[in-house]
């Protein structure tokens, strides 16, 4: 049988192995209740022959049983423990095995298989489950009168005992052969008449007297008996009834009714304009207005928070409002020269709208109407009662984050000292440093900035830091490196043999390196290379390094240079002089230190002599100590250069063209980027930047890090509060609302406005007298409604008020999310959502409701008759007022929900929310015919005889007298099941299906 949603289907039973192949022709049990069955097997014997071989194989039966393992149950309905169960549902009890319930049952197959187990439910009052260590089962024990009273017909079993199996994507074949566990269960009803709040005991016994004998450790005589009734009859039992017992648990049933039953009661009554306000006599006001002459009684409407959408438009008696708000005025306002410390009435939202001595004339419409009229001064005042009435409690959670507050506060003193002491090292240590060296000092936080290399911030999706830019561009990142610091400050080892100032020397040095250029500003040795630039860039091309180095070397000064440039100077010239002075004449030999007499000699000797290192001087050869020097000089340049000259010649090949550079590091934009006022380091902006995100908001002018004053919120829904200290106040009139009613109401937003402010007022007031520091005009509670559960509040709940110091229009045009005509509220009276307040409530746009063929079905009166649509709205908010109303607002105005012009409007639905399978039949609910017109429609008044007490719903009745086929569903033809035919139709008819109901918009609301 199959459910017509099309989610289970129904099994009568389910048998697989051995079990399966027990034939309905098969001889009756032996003592023991076990089947024996022949079985053949043939047998190769040698090359070709064979042999059969017939042995009787006796299969295990409900004898043989002395225990279940409960992890077989995967589900016990009620849970264990319950104390609400609704009295018409069947108790359950759920296997994993989807044969298990017909493993053991000796009975052969068919139609009506009766399981070997069986669920019965028992009144706690009359059944004791005793232990008994020397049984292998504990027993329940019960008289043989209950035992008759409270024990189902075990000849019925079979019809409550099914397999069933979720969906429809396999056959039942593929998902009972184990392919797919997920999908099978098997299931054992008890179709027991339960009473309202009645304690029951729910057991698992056998069905089989065999059974009984193995569970009591007793001797198994019995055969395929049933457990009960004992023989003879229930006629002639005495004494004690005691069955072994599986596994058991005990529940309790709540009142009568389900929810289709409950839901079934409700109906839709629009409520009148009596309903949302109150007449209120203000005639004896009290001596203040005496002189007033009022007339009585004079009576002006008293509002709730919710009120009847054909409420009248508020109206004051003529000639009352001006004087009374006059002398209203006259009392709350404090003249010039009165004493102050003289008690007056309070002026509501005086702290908010910082006028705590008089009304403004203008400016401020809301504060005038809400402390001049008696009605919105009493909404004030109710809000004022619901703060004094949980101070304590409060004050405590004020308290609480004014510790909070405390520790943010301290974090915030600690930000002011670190941007005191950040602005006097900017100020002493930063300021007027060269770009270079600025870059150089910073370079620490380059990780935490985010600047391109022109010095320009990133754009709002860039995520590179400074230290990455200055990675993509051709400055070297070592060059903002400590040890490089170290190495160029003025008296480091580079810092002393630069020429000139070390400033400008290193400012030279960091503004090539930013440009791809090295420029080492270092005085060379006397005759040493002066490198003067080598880089990348050569002559404005890019080429090797290497390549322009083997070009510019040999050429330098110091491969021709040595000692000067003025041989008179004691100088010489590489290679010797092209064209050397003449030898001078020959003289006599002179006596003289370090001269040795020359005689003359022919040329040839004089150039030996020369040669050989000596130099005529006054005719007497002198030893030529500048030649010898400078011939030593000669060898070591030669052998410098020859060795120059090797190590280019075999210096690696590099390529002509390079990859493309980075950009070039602006220095003077980068570090006016970081240490100019405003820069990246400005300190008031750096530091608060990093702390405000970790203390509450700061106020939106003044400095960011002033510690905060203590602001507690409290984020709780203030309808409850109202609701607990008066239900009329939150809905005049809803005593004359008639239970079981389902009713559109809309939300007063003067009422509410009026209500917080008093409520805010009171805060102020009570926190002062409290001594913690706080700024009186902020607005401590902001939420009238609760949000939670708003699937659209994942967030958070939002403020429902802005602050009431930014009010400026009439009471009523503030708030935002309060009501008014863009908010309709359901109210639904009655045990419906107390019972059950996880019902799922929404609203569905109505449409046309389509016949098979596609076409509108049209009503009585020809146009299309609506029906609930996909597009749905959830509530906004929901509430409760004591004991029996709960309201829901939803997003929705009167018109757009009633309709009209061709609009359908909107429907309410009340859905049941989903659950796992249950079964059982409804309560009547009042005479019903003595065939129901489909199976949705059956009652326990259909299943037993008038009059009757019967505890079990019986097969054998007046349904199975003749045969009683019926749709299963109420307007649908099809499926059919029939009565008593097998235990997937009982199943088929007994479930209970879960229930929605749609109520269109206009029928719950007052006529136009």
């Amino acid at each position: 049988m199959t459910d017509p949603a099309g989610s289970y289907r129904f099994l009568a039973w389910s048998r697989q192995g051995l079990a399966a192949a027990i034939p309905t022709h098969n001889a009756p049990p032996a003592d023991d209740a076990a089947v024996r069955l022949p079985v053949t097997l043939t047998v190769a014997k040698g090359q070709s022959g064979t042999e059969d071989i017939t042995r009787t194989v006796r299969l295990y039966g409900p004898g043989d049983v002395v225990g279940l393992d409960t992890s077989q149950i995967i589900r016990r309905e009620p849970r264990p423990g319950t104390t609400d169960f609704e009295p018409n549902y069947f108790p359950l009890v759920e296997f994993d095995a989807p044969e298990l319930p017909w493993l053991l049952s000796p009975q052969p197959g068919g139609d009506r298989l009766r399981p070997w187990l069986a669920l019965v439910v028992l009144r706690r009052q009359v059944t004791q489950i005793v232990a008994d260590p020397c049984r292998p089962l504990p027993s329940l024990r019960l008289t043989a009168g209950d035992a008759r009273d409270e024990l189902p017909d075990l000849t019925e079993s079979w019809a409550w005992a099914h397999a069933q199996i979720t969906g429809g994507a396999v056959t039942p074949q593929q998902a009972l052969d184990g392919r797919s566990p997920e999908l099978t269960l098997s299931r054992l009803v008890c179709p027991r008449r339960l009473q309202p709040h009645t304690a029951y005991v729910a057991c698992l016994v056998p069905v089989y007297r065999a059974g009984v004998q193995a569970g009591l450790g007793q001797p198994v005589t019995a055969s395929a008996e049933l457990a009960w009734p004992p023989p003879g009859g229930w006629q002639d039992a005495t004494g004690t009834i005691e069955l072994p017992v599986y596994d058991h648990w005990e529940f309790t049933t709540a009142e009568a009714g389900d929810f289709e039953a409950l839901v079934r009661r409700l109906r839709p009554r629009p409520v009148g304009a009596d309903v949302g306000a109150m007449p209120v006599d203000i005639a004896a006001a009290g001596p203040d207005f005496a002189d007033l002459a009022l007339t009585e009684p004079t009576v002006l409407p008293f509002e709730g928070a919710l009120t009847s959408p054909d409420l009248p438009a508020r109206q004051w008696p003529p000639g009352v409002q001006l004087p009374v708000a006059q002398r209203l005025e006259d009392l709350i306002e404090a003249p010039p020269g009165v004493d102050l410390t003289v008690l007056r009435p309070p002026i509501y939202g005086a702290y908010q709208a910082a006028t705590p001595d008089a009304l403004p004339e203008t400016g401020r419409p809301w504060l005038r109407e809400l402390n001049l009229d008696p009605g919105w001064r009493a909404a004030a005042a109710l809000g004022a009662r619901v703060v004094q009435d949980n101070q304590e409690q409060l004050m405590a959670s004020a308290w609480e984050q004014a510790g909070e507050l405390e520790r943010a506060n301290s974090l915030l003193r600690q930000a002011q000292l670190a941007r005191a002491t950040a602005a006097a090292v900017r100020d002493k240590h930063l300021d007027g440093l060269p770009p270079d060296a600025a870059v150089r000092v910073t370079a620490p936080v380059h990780s935490r900035v985010r600047l391109t290399p022109d010095g320009s911030p990133p754009g709002p999706d860039a995520r590179h830091t400074l230290r990455a830019s200055v990675k993509a561009s051709v400055f070297p990142s070592a060059a903002l490196s400590a040890p490089f610091r170290r190495a160029i400050r003025p008296a480091g080892p580079l810092g002393r043999r630069l020429p000139g100032s070390a400033q400008d020397a290193t400012a030279e040095l960091a503004t090539g390196l930013s440009r791809g250029r090295l420029r080492v500003p270092i005085r060379p040795p006397r005759g040493g290379a002066d490198f003067d630039e080598v880089g990348d860039r050569v002559g404005g091309q890019n080429r090797p390094r290497m390549l322009h180095l083997r070009e510019t070397v040999p050429h330098g000064g110091g491969w021709r240079k040595i000692a000067g440039d003025d041989p008179d100077a004691g100088g010489f010239y590489v290679g010797g002089d092209p064209n050397p002075p003449p030898p001078p004449p020959a003289t006599d030999p002179t006596d003289g230190a370090g001269d040795i007499e020359r005689p003359p000699a022919p040329l040839a000797a004089e150039a030996a002599e020369r040669a050989a290192g000596l130099l005529p001087v006054d005719d007497r050869w002198q030893i030529d100590e500048p030649g010898r020097r400078g011939d030593r000089l000669r060898g070591i340049n030669n052998r410098f250069q020859a060795a120059a000259e090797f190590l280019l010649q075999h210096l690696p090949a590099t390529v002509e063209t390079l990859a493309a550079a980075g950009p070039e590091l602006s220095l003077p934009a980068v570090a006016s980027a970081m240490v100019d006022a405003g820069g990246q380091l400005e300190p008031d902006t750096s530091v608060a930047r990093e702390v405000v995100a970790l203390v509450p908001a700061a106020p939106p002018t003044g400095d960011p890090l002033r510690p905060r004053a203590a602001a507690p919120r409290f984020p709780q829904p203030m309808s409850g509060p109202l609701s607990a200290v008066d239900r009329q106040m939150m809905l005049p009139g809803i005593d004359g609302i008639a239970d079981d009613s389902v009713a559109v109401l809309v939300g007063n937003a003067r009422f509410i406005e009026a209500y917080m402010t008093g409520l805010n007022h009171e805060l102020s007031r009570e926190l002062l007298w409290r001594g913690l520091p706080t700024d009186p005009g902020a607005t401590f509670a902001d939420r009238f409604w609760d949000v939670r559960g708003n699937p659209d509040q994942a967030g958070g709940p939002p403020s429902q008020l802005s602050p009431i110091g930014s009010w400026t229009a009439d009471l009523g045009d503030n708030a935002t999310a309060v009501g008014g005509p863009g908010m309709l509220v359901l109210m639904i009276r009655g045990r419906l959502l107390l019972r059950y307040p996880h019902t799922v409530v929404y609203a569905a746009k109505a449409v046309p409701k389509i016949d098979a063929n596609g076409a509108p079905v049209p009503g009585p009166d020809g146009s299309p008759i609506p029906t609930p649509g996909p597009l749905q709205r959830y509530p906004q908010f929901r509430g409760t007022i004591d004991p029996d109303v709960t309201y829901l607002g939803f997003d929705l105005t009167v018109e757009a929900a009633r309709g009209g012009d061709g609009d359908l409007g909107w429907f309410f639905v009340i859905q049941e929310q989903p659950t796992a399978p249950r079964f059982g039949l409804d309560e009547p609910p009042g005479p019903s015919p003595t065939t129901p017109n489909s199976w949705s429609d059956l009652d326990w008044s259909h299943v037993s005889p008038a009059g009757s007490t019967v505890t079990h719903a019986a097969v054998a009745g007046p349904l199975a007298a003749t045969p009683t086929t019926l749709p299963v569903l109420s307007g649908r033809a099809l499926p059919t099941a029939t009565w008593g035919a097998d235990a997937a139709q009982m199943a088929a008819i007994t479930y209970q299906r879960p229930m929605r109901v749609a109520i269109h918009a206009r029928t719950a609301l007052p006529n136009p």
